[in-house]
């Protein structure tokens, strides 16, 4: 649940939780009032019997005189000057009561009370109303005890306690309900953001130190939430990016110690060959020339491998302009195989163009592209076993893509080197000797040019009979494509 939401229900209870527990606690009061102070209201039941006696439903009277006597009463019905009904409790205190108090006062009166309460007469009306010798008249005398004003004083003070006691009791209620549901709203509030907050700390002292690899532990899927995986996506991209550096500071270190290393040999025998010529010892004209001869291959050497890692520099900070048009593969391979197989098969290796397509239309750049095949033809050779070396390029459509299979049956590589094959400066020739020769750039150039291309280069792990690189490159008109198709 989002921090959002939970806010927003902690409100809303902090407002309905008390409101609650107030509607409660008043309709506990109340019942507690309704025990304490039971009231009778007898004005409807007086209507009904006023109504039977018009109507001379005298059983009917006599049912809801009998209901009054059992709220606590002892009555007398007179009707007509006779007495109709009388209760059975009805004794000489009641008829001293109704003496004292009700033979001398006026008795066209509708009801007197009096003092105590706790005698009432009430006039009804009858057959005759217009006068008052028969008039219907009902006694009510109460069996309560009698109280004196002072008890009734007393009783009322008692009855304001007992009621501030509900008021105080239904506020300390509200109060109580609204302090618990802040409390429990704040603590779980307070918790969601505290939680992640200590994560975050957390988070944050590890890369102080230097340490990248950990894991935000936040499950929760709130704002925080978002926050925490990105915090972690950013881990992961400064882990990413460190371990990226500390490879191209691996790298460099390569480069250094490869270029110094294939630098040195043929420095030293530039350096042996000149002071040979300088001392005089070479003393014939044909030694002379063959010395001069391997001081310009040798420099050619050097030139070559100085070129490779201008370029391949140049590729990586995007700083080659490529001139793309539209290009058929099949005419493309046909003419490079052509031009560059003599050359090749002097040295035994031979290059095989296998395709069923009759045309391959791509947007390349003719000149790096052309890079690209004699790189790949050059590394083959390089790792070709004893004897005739042979790679296969082979051309096949795969959906929207050309597929560009470089297959040769050469001394291969490992799993483990499959995943730095492309990286510059890795040669999986560890010995660096001059059969090989070479920095370690052309399948890193390689990759750079072909990702240029809009395409990708990959190894064919389950090849097995040598080493198969596949290049894929969108056909004409067609977006970048995903690496690894």
């Amino acid at each position: 649940m989002s921090i959002r939401k939970k806010v927003v229900i902690s409100n809303l209870l902090t407002f309905l939780l008390p409101v609650v527990i107030g509607i409660l606690s008043l309709y506990i009061a109340s019942n507690a009032v309704e025990e304490r102070f039971v009231y009778e209201d007898h004005f409807e039941i007086i209507q009904r019997i006023e109504q039977n006696i018009l109507e001379e439903d005298f059983e009917k009277v006599i049912e809801n005189v009998k209901e009054i006597e059992a709220g606590g009463y002892s009555v007398k019905l007179i009707l007509d000057n006779d007495t109709s009904y009388e209760s059975e409790n009805y004794n000489e205190y009641s008829d001293k009561v109704i003496g004292e108090y009700f033979n001398n006062v006026n008795k066209s009166e509708y009801t007197i009370i009096n003092e105590s309460g706790e005698a009432s007469c009430i006039k009804l009306f009858g057959n005759d109303s217009s006068s008052n010798d028969n008039i219907n008249y009902l006694y009510m005398v109460s069996t309560q005890t009698r109280v004196t004003l002072e008890e009734q004083n007393e009783t009322i003070a008692k009855d304001k306690q007992f009621i501030m006691k509900i008021i105080l009791f239904v506020l300390v209620a509200i109060v109580s309900a609204v302090i618990l549901t802040t409390s429990v709203m704040t603590f779980i509030i307070l918790r969601s953001i505290l939680r992640p907050l200590n994560v975050l700390r957390e988070g944050t002292n590890q890369i102080k130190e230097g340490n990248l690899h950990f894991e935000i532990d936040y499950p929760n899927d709130d704002e925080f939430g978002d926050v925490c995986k990105d915090f972690d996506d950013m881990r992961e991209k400064l882990l990413n990016s460190k371990e990226e550096k500390e490879r191209y500071e691996n790298n460099r270190k390569e480069l250094i110690a490869g270029i110094t290393h294939d630098l040195n040999t043929p420095l030293t025998s530039i350096k042996g060959f000149t002071s040979g010529l300088l001392e005089g010892i070479i003393d014939t004209k044909e030694k002379q020339i063959r010395y001069l001869e391997n001081i310009n291959q040798t420099a050619d050497q050097m030139s070559k491998m100085i070129n490779e890692l201008f370029l391949y520099s140049t590729l990586d900070m995007n700083g080659v302009s490529f001139n793309f048009i539209s290009t058929d593969l099949v005419d493309f391979f046909e003419g490079c195989i052509s031009e560059i197989s003599s050359e090749f098969s002097k040295n035994n290796i031979y290059i095989h163009f296998i395709t069923e397509l009759e045309m391959a239309e791509v947007q390349i750049d003719w000149m790096h592209f052309k890079r690209v095949v004699l790189n790949i033809i050059k590394n083959s050779a390089k790792y070709k076993k004893d004897g005739i070396g042979n790679i296969y390029i082979t051309l096949s459509e795969y959906g929207e893509l050309y597929n560009i299979s470089f297959a040769d049956d050469g001394m291969g590589i490992t799993k483990d080197e499959i995943t730095n094959i492309f990286d510059p400066f890795y040669r999986a020739d560890k010995s660096r000797n001059q059969q090989t020769g070479g920095a370690g750039l052309g399948l890193a150039i390689v990759k750079n040019i072909v990702n240029a291309h809009n395409g990708s280069i990959r190894v064919n792990e389950k090849y097995n009979d040598g080493l198969e690189l596949i290049i894929s490159l969108p056909k004409a008109g067609l977006k970048v494509m995903e690496e690894g198709n």
